[in-house]
């Protein structure tokens, strides 16, 4: 099954790839929460902490916020739209990660500004938009009493329910959690620690500096990092040190960077990203010339993150000297920081004999905002190169503009299958009005290779009218355009690609089957919970072992309790594949169901219960397992003795 990927070597044999990662009108509300935390800090404590929230942006914000664009978002998560808003205005943003994906965003108009985008996505998703210094940041606020019984229950409750409050705090997205999440970082038990900082890091790496308390965070962090215990999860604390901003974690930070250890290196480069302060950028530059490659990327990399045009020169004779991959990383990084000399230098070397640089610079031009990017990406479209078309396909996806669909429709006849393939994709992303009755040639083709990728193609447009049009695909006489066709749906997020999916998953070819449930496994907007609880019932084992796949993959906490339930079905196959599904759902919950399960008289439930704790990031885990370890080594002794 395919996935969009940057092709980025010239060699259509050859080429590397890497992945392009698609990871972020109502007034704003800034209203005061009910919700106590029995905060003590005075308001001029609270204001050295983090930027205030204001209804009034600053000026280089504000100036982002009246640029006009043509919006077209069909169906897109919020962390969507906020990529796509970096990518096209410079907008930086911040939300939990949690809310990135609650809700699907559809609105299309032509020269919009941008605070109108902004506030249509808060009033559409029911969230709080808050402006903090340069920064949007949104908010999904939660229900009072939930907060408060979480609260409680992480003051009160013992180790499981301690890490049961941080889970579900941590899973909220709502600013009022941080006093409560805060002081699980030291709590007497080393599971309750863990939990907070995976969670932390995970979920709120980019809210947590706007969170009340931050400040003491830094003491903490650096209290738990001295502690030895502590090491398994010291990567994700060195990266939280770095997410709070504050001021005295920046020296800490800078003194990783000499550590023997390379992951802690590279955690550091990543921290001092996040940091955003102007003392990080001298020593991440003196970096870029690090002997070793990898702290010369991922110095690039924090430098991309603070955007500060002192980072420029460096990084564009890094770009010209580097090899390899590390040039998408300085590339990305130079126009992330968008100063006119990184645009023009950029521009410069798509034009450069080799092909590497040419490929690197197309694929980095989708971040500049200039009108000259886009007739010079139609021009590479024409490139000898077929790396160098392939990147400046994708770039001219990302920029919407309205002449990118000539040169894109010219591309699905490429000489070059990859290049054909990432035009179709590109194509149907541009959410042109033209493309639909482009794509109804290619679709009646009676080549099934040409039918298959314009189904991608029909997938990533959203259009209403391209999930009928995939539905009479989904009978396509080849196994390869029914297959395609279930890739495609899932890109619809459209309610009425449930149920072809679902007949798709019957289908008598393998490969389709398991395209469409790959589909299904992905497909969080179809709100497949409620139909896969109905097979978890069927007295057909089959549909009971698909449930679970399905489930697990959700991340619903509604599956939690489910799959809990499944561990007790009459089949042994759909209990191991429940214990495998509750080991991916990061859940404080399941821990004590499948550490019972390792004294079952089932060997396979014992194994595969010892394989789904060690998935697990709790550290309540590792005693249970030594324990599992012994009692087996005893099982094989008395088993030999007997024999």
């Amino acid at each position: 099954m395919r996935c969009n990927e940057m092709k980025l070597m010239p060699s259509s044999t050859t080429r590397a790839t890497l992945a392009v990662l698609v990871l972020f009108g109502a007034s704003v509300n800034l209203t005061a929460y009910p919700f106590d935390s029995e905060k003590s800090e005075t308001k001029d404590q609270k204001a050295a902490e983090t930027p205030t929230a204001t209804s009034v942006p600053a000026k280089e914000l504000a100036d982002i916020l009246d640029k006009k664009i043509d919006a077209v978002y069909r169906r897109d998560f919020l962390s969507e739209v906020l990529d796509d808003l970096d990518m096209r205005v410079g907008l930086h943003s911040a939300i939990p990660r949690s809310i990135a994906a609650t809700f699907m965003f559809s609105f299309e108009e032509k020269q919009v500004a941008v605070k109108q985008v902004l506030e249509k996505l808060a009033a559409d998703g029911k969230l709080d938009l808050e402006y903090r210094g340069d920064t949007v940041v949104f908010w999904k606020k939660a229900d009072d009493n939930v907060l408060s019984d979480l609260a409680t229950k992480l003051k009160e409750g013992d180790t499981e329910a301690r890490c049961e409050a941080v889970h579900d705090l941590a899973s909220l997205g709502d600013k009022r959690i941080y006093p409560s999440l805060f002081p699980a970082l030291e709590d007497k038990d080393t599971a309750v620690v863990a939990q907070a900082v995976s969670m932390l890091q995970e979920n709120h790496s980019a809210t947590l500096c706007y969170g009340e308390g931050a400040h003491a965070v830094v003491d903490a962090l650096t209290r738990l990092r001295a502690v030895p215990s502590n090491a398994p999860f010291d990567d994700d604390a060195i990266v939280l040190l770095g997410a709070t901003r504050d001021e005295s974690a920046v020296e800490p930070l800078l003194a990783l960077l000499k550590d023997t250890h390379a992951n802690v290196q590279v955690n550091a480069l990543t921290a001092l990203g996040l940091t955003h302060d102007p003392r990080a950028v001298e020593p991440l530059i003196a970096l870029l010339r690090d002997p070793d490659k990898t702290i010369r990327w991922n110095a690039a990399a924090a430098l991309g993150e603070l955007r500060d045009p002192r980072a420029t020169e460096p990084l564009i004779a890094l770009f010209k000297d580097d090899v390899g991959a590390a040039r998408y990383t300085v590339s990305d990084a130079l126009a992330r920081i968008r100063n006119p000399r990184a645009a023009d230098a950029l521009i410069m070397s798509s034009t450069d004999t080799d092909p590497y640089e040419r490929a690197y610079a197309a694929y980095a031009l989708r971040y500049i905002d200039d009108p000259h990017v886009v007739d010079q990406l139609i021009g590479l479209c024409k490139d000898a190169d077929p790396g160098v078309r392939m990147n400046a396909a994708i770039a001219l996806g990302a920029i919407h503009d309205a002449r990118a669909v000539e040169p894109l429709t010219a591309l699905l006849k490429d000489s070059d299958p990859n290049v054909q393939t990432q035009a179709y994709d590109t194509l149907g992303q541009t959410r042109d009005p033209r493309v639909l009755s482009l794509l109804n040639t290619p679709i009646k083709d009676a080549n099934e290779n040409v039918r298959a990728e314009a189904c991608y193609a029909l997938g990533q447009t959203r259009d209403p009218d391209a999930v009928k049009l995939l539905m009479a695909l989904s009978s396509d006489k080849s196994a390869g355009v029914r297959a395609s066709v279930a890739s495609a749906l899932r890109y619809t997020r459209d309610s009425r690609a449930l149920e072809p999916l679902l007949v798709l998953l019957k289908d008598k070819d393998d490969t389709v089957r398991s395209v469409a449930l790959s589909s299904l496994h992905y497909a969080r907007d179809l709100d497949v919970v409620d139909t896969f609880i109905a097979y978890l019932k069927d007295t057909d084992k089959g549909r009971r072992l698909i449930a679970i796949d399905i489930l697990g993959s959700t991340q619903d906490p509604r599956a939690v309790e489910l799959l809990l339930a499944a561990l007790n079905d009459a089949d042994i196959p759909v209990r191991v594949k429940a214990e495998n599904a509750l080991g991916h759902m990061r859940d404080p919950r399941v821990v004590g169901p499948l550490i019972a399960l390792l004294k079952d008289e089932n060997a396979d439930l014992r194994s595969n219960a010892a394989n789904a704790l060690g998935a697990c990031r709790d550290t309540r885990c590792k005693a249970a397992l030594a324990e599992y370890k012994k009692d087996e080594a005893d099982r094989k002794r008395k088993a030999a003795k007997k024999s």
